[in-house]
């Protein structure tokens, strides 16, 4: 019997090239000071929502979420009660419901009885264009409209309060 082990080093090597080329054509990683990409979409009302056009100037943190997400229930809570602590109209706060419809975002929010909508991205193509790897995912905005920070994953008050500090304490450039 003839062993081959470089051959088999071939076809590994090859496989681990197809995967990487696969990946070419999804956008970079956002990072921390890079502009945060501009959406429109709508919310559960059916209104139009712009970002950044209509948030300019304003620290805005973008929360994306799903239903079927435990984690998501108990981050989109505290992000309520957070915010109800907040001065008025500061910060913005964008929960982005991923690939649900209308109906099942509705009943969602309106269960776990938060004091804000959500916006629809039903095709999740706003989501791939953040990046969202896993959920939750909270993006933190500054008033310049770059990503300051970001969370994967479940935060504690700690953590979320800190990142929020961060975007509250950048000069409003507008």
């Amino acid at each position: 019997m003839i062993r081959r082990p470089f051959s088999a080093c071939l076809w590994l090597a090859a496989l681990v090239l197809l995967l990487l080329l696969a990946g070419c054509d999804q956008p970079p990683l956002l990072q921390s000071g890079d502009p945060a990409p501009v959406f429109v979409l709508t919310d559960l009302d059916g209104q139009r929502v712009d970002f950044p056009d209509q948030f300019r100037g304003q620290p805005v943190v973008i929360g994306f979420w799903a239903g079927w997400c435990p984690s998501c229930r108990r981050e989109l809570k505290l992000v309520d009660e957070i915010l109800r602590e907040q001065p008025p109209n500061r910060p913005v706060f964008l929960a982005v419901n991923i690939a649900q419809d209308r109906e099942t975002a509705a009943r969602f929010i309106q269960e776990i009885g938060v004091g804000f909508g959500s916006l629809l991205d039903t095709d999740a193509d706003v989501a791939n264009r953040y990046r969202v790897l896993g959920l939750p995912t909270t993006y933190f905005i500054g008033a310049d409209g770059h990503i300051q920070s970001k969370i994967l994953g479940a935060a504690n008050r700690a953590i979320f309060e800190r990142m929020l500090a961060g975007i509250l304490a950048q000069p409003n450039d507008s």
